[in-house]
């Protein structure tokens, strides 16, 4: 069968950037239909689907849970290294905590950072990693129980199962 973008109805392409976005929090704008046709085009042929909507069958059936995951993670860019997006930290480092850390130093409220990019952990883990070191630097530390790095989809499995998870400790620390 010949799956191409012009294929999906609105109620399927509605569908999928839902599913999407209540399990990834990725959001995929009315843009994003030939982008999402092409990374599910595969998968559709594995699964021997002749169509979007019998696709959106399948995640509504018994085997939906796991072809969720399946689609979050085609619908995923899994593209990761650690300080990807330099220009991200230096703005943590210079822009946001100078004026955060004071606040929550004087508060008690504990630091919460969260990753949206994560395929397999290095981008919350450099987050950690930048955020311990402008800490070391910084007059008064936030003890460890008030800082928690969070990385949805696949790499909090990763991040918790590999148990070196920044929320757990971060290097330098005592």
């Amino acid at each position: 069968s010949d799956l191409r973008d012009d294929l999906f109805t609105d109620r399927a392409y509605r569908t999928l950037t839902d599913l999407v976005y209540e399990h990834s929090r990725i959001r995929l704008g009315s843009d994003k239909q030939t982008l999402l046709a092409n990374r599910l085009r595969k998968r559709l042929q594995v699964l021997g689907l002749d169509s979007y909507d019998d696709y959106c069958e399948v995640l509504h059936s018994a085997q939906g849970k796991a072809e969720i995951e399946e689609l979050v993670d085609l619908i995923s860019t899994n593209h990761t290294r650690f300080y990807r997006e330099e220009e991200h930290f230096t703005f943590l480092t210079r822009r946001v905590l100078p004026v955060l850390v004071p606040q929550l130093l004087a508060g008690k409220a504990p630091l919460r950072l969260w990753s949206a990019a994560s395929s397999s952990g290095e981008e919350p883990y450099t987050m950690a990693l930048v955020v311990s070191e402008f800490m070391m630097a910084f007059p008064g530390n936030l003890p460890d129980g008030r800082r928690q790095t969070r990385a949805p989809g696949p790499a909090e499995a990763l991040l918790s199962k590999r148990r070196w998870s920044p929320i757990r400790s971060l290097p330098g620390e005592t």
